[in-house]
């Protein structure tokens, strides 16, 4: 009430002024806080760039997609990797998988390139597939590549994923190989193609709830179902 006197004792110039000053600062907040709720939504990031991983795997996890087109006892699992020689002119594909991990909810794993470590004589590497479980990342047609390349990563042994790949299952890398003559003395022509390792670059993101809406594929969830131990007699 005293306030309220002392208000209405003041000029009347100077109380308009008052009024005036306190629309200006109202208008003033109103848009300042418009500003900064506009620039957080134009300049927030679509995602949290995390920790880059390299993951590897041993040579001897290659396998052949068929055993048939193989020369008798052309498989070989050893320390080093995997050896499989094939009649000369034979096409045949081997694969290898790549483990993909995820430890949040909101964290999915991108691909951003693999590489397959391997060595031939006369064999022909002419294509690699990359593969998301039963989806198709990207294929690399047209290839001719030999020579040795098992121990560091190079131009031949290196693919770069067009974008990034968000990984939702496990990665399976397939080589297509055609089998050259090696020259050997065996009585029958054959080839011989050498793995040593392969891997990938993954880089873990935290995903906002638009980018988990709109992601291509939904990460399976992994829900293990215990069975209590049975004794046995």
């Amino acid at each position: 009430m005293i306030y309220l006197m002392h208000f209405n004792l003041l000029p009347l110039v100077m109380r308009q002024r008052m009024h005036r000053f306190g629309k200006a600062f109202t208008v003033l907040g109103v848009s300042l806080l418009a500003y900064l709720l506009i620039a957080s939504l134009i300049c927030r990031p679509a995602h949290a760039t995390g920790k880059e991983t390299l993951i590897r795997v041993h040579g001897n996890a290659f396998v052949p997609e068929s055993t048939l087109q193989l020369s008798r006892d052309g498989t070989r699992h050893m320390t080093w990797g995997s050896s499989f020689t094939a009649p000369a002119g034979t096409n045949a594909w081997f694969h290898v998988p790549l483990p993909a991990t995820q430890v949040g909810v909101q964290e999915k794993h991108f691909m951003q390139w693999v590489y397959v470590l391997f060595k031939s004589k006369t064999s022909v590497i002419t294509e690699v597939q990359l593969w998301d479980g039963p989806f198709p990342v990207q294929s690399f047609t047209n290839l001719s590549l030999s020579g040795t390349h098992n121990v560091t990563m190079d131009a031949s042994n290196q693919f770069l994923v067009q974008s990034k790949y968000p990984i939702s299952m496990g990665i399976g890398i397939s080589v297509r190989v055609n089998f050259g003559n090696d020259g050997t003395q065996d009585v029958r022509a054959v080839g011989e193609i050498m793995f040593t390792g392969a891997g990938a670059l993954y880089v873990a993101e935290v995903l906002d709830a638009q980018i988990q809406r709109d992601s291509k594929h939904t990460p399976l969830k992994f829900e293990p179902k215990l069975r209590p131990a049975t004794a046995t007699k």
